[in-house]
């Protein structure tokens, strides 16, 4: 057994929970602060930021005269001795209460290989010379795991751990709170939002495992599930954002809720899709449709069939691709689904931009970004404006559509979607590039292919190096002819 994992059990035995009562850990928590002689390392494991802010309340109510010093990270920091070095009050304080690492690994796949997880290990013998004091870091439970697996020396120099488990009914109402509305609002989040909403999620989820089976809510915690895997997504982490996704269907099939499970599959096969995973992405859509089509879901159905479309469609498959949108947009006027209509529109537009009929793809385009804008959709709206960017660069229509492309990629910047973001950057750099203007494609093309690495889409990201590498062959044969 290797010493990570026996840490692990250490701290995390299913059979033998640490967390006694929240008051009585509370309690510890304050003699421990109380009683302490120079630096000592103290961990709080605390899931939701707002049990966190009345802990710390508590904790100042019950110890007026104790100088505490808060440090709130909400950024991405990747030194956090370093970023202490400058932040400690004089004179000192008695403790220093530190919170937001959660936002220096929010979307890392694995969150113990992060680089303020691997500093923490290298500094850890600096600590007591920059921090002469108690030092609580307050971290939810997966911050937590990726510390003792991946820092597992500066782990060993705590002084105490503490665990603190909201009450069930606060769970419950803060589940509830962000189930409220569209699933697909996610994706109209900033990317500041974005990375607090996977936070908090991600430690609710945390809290429901902890709960009696019979107490836990799986319906609220499949649509946790299903808004996470949309979140990880919007942000190119596929691997995530599968693996919550699959969640959700194992917890539809353990609830037999068919509904459910069609739409986890849709959305499934919707991240395979971007990823050009064609077969996985098709198979999976043929079975959410056939369990749509079960419980008579028509909405759910004319969704599927929008999905199936987009594979066929990039394949090739045009003739089938219409098939399954027409019947997608029936489905949608019939039921009165505006936005699904927008939607379904906008695919049809991509078929006539294909076939070079730019009069009706531009319609279609436009009918469907009028009722993206009248419903506040806006990272539809930019998907849509990037479409029809590409179909006056069709027309050759270059400073329509840099204008158009210049819209969509402040969408993007201002909701965070890297893959739509980088995708923007390189039709920008394309159309500079056929104006001639190399060095500006150059800059616009490498601004593609930084972003798009910083995703897991590695289609697109070929695609941009793609058009980096001929910009850079176009510069390298105009250097070489003019010397």
């Amino acid at each position: 057994m290797s010493n990570e994992q026996t840490l692990v059990e250490e701290i995390f035995d299913p059979f033998n929970p640490p967390e006694p009562g929240a008051e009585e850990e509370l309690q510890a928590l304050q003699t421990t602060l109380t009683l302490a002689k120079g630096f000592s390392l103290l961990l709080a494991k605390c899931n939701q930021p707002k049990q966190r802010a009345h802990l710390i309340a508590a904790i100042k109510t019950a110890l007026p005269q104790f100088h505490i010093q808060e440090i709130h990270f909400n950024q991405p920091i990747h030194h956090l001795l370093d970023e202490l070095r400058g932040k400690i009050a004089d004179p000192p304080p008695q403790a220093v209460f530190v919170s937001g690492l959660e936002y220096s690994l929010p979307v890392a796949a694995k969150a113990d290989k992060t680089p303020v997880v691997a500093n923490l290990n290298a500094s850890r013998n600096s600590f007591s010379k920059v921090v002469r004091c108690p030092l609580v870091l307050w971290v939810p439970e997966y911050v937590l795991t990726a510390i003792i697996q991946g820092a597992p020396d500066f782990f060993s120099v705590r002084s105490g751990v503490f665990f603190f488990t909201p009450k069930i009914e606060d769970t419950r109402s803060l589940a509830h709170s962000l189930m409220r509305g569209d699933v697909n609002a996610n994706f109209n989040l900033t990317y500041d939002e974005k990375l607090e909403r996977i936070q908090t999620i991600k430690g609710l989820l945390a809290d429901y495992k902890k709960f009696p089976d019979e107490r836990r809510e799986y319906h609220s915690e499949f649509g946790l599930h299903i808004r996470l895997g949309l979140l990880y997504a919007s942000l190119g982490d596929y691997s995530s954002a599968q693996d919550h996704l699959q969640q959700a269907i194992y917890i539809a099939q353990r609830l037999n809720d068919d509904g459910l499970e069609s739409s986890a599959l849709d959305a499934l096969a919707s991240l395979y899709t971007d990823q050009g995973r064609w077969e996985e992405a098709e198979y999976i859509s043929q079975k959410a449709l056939e369990l749509s089509r079960k419980i008579g879901n028509q909405i759910l159905e004319a969704n599927i069939l929008n999905s199936l479309g987009n594979i066929y469609f990039q394949q090739g498959k045009e003739a089938e691709a219409e098939s399954a949108y027409c019947r997608s947009l029936k489905l949608f006027r019939q039921n009165s689904d505006r936005v699904g209509e927008a939607y379904t529109l906008g695919n049809l537009a991509m078929i006539r931009s294909d076939q070079e009929n730019w009069p009706e793809a531009e319609k279609l385009f436009q009918q469907s970004l009028e009722i993206y804008r009248q419903f506040g959709d806006r990272i539809n709206e930019g998907r849509t404006l990037d479409a029809l960017g590409l179909t006056y660069y069709g027309q050759g229509r270059l400073e329509e559509a840099e204008a158009i492309h210049q819209q969509s990629l402040r969408i993007f910047e201002e909701t965070g979607n890297l893959v739509e973001q980088g995708l923007a950057l390189k039709y920008l750099a394309m159309l500079h590039f056929d104006n001639g203007d190399i060095k500006q494609a150059l800059a616009l093309a490498e601004q593609a292919v930084a972003i798009l690495e910083k995703t897991e889409n590695e289609r697109r990201l070929i695609e941009a190096k793609e058009v980096l590498e001929e910009i850079k062959m176009q510069r390298s044969q105009l250097e070489a002819s003019i010397q």
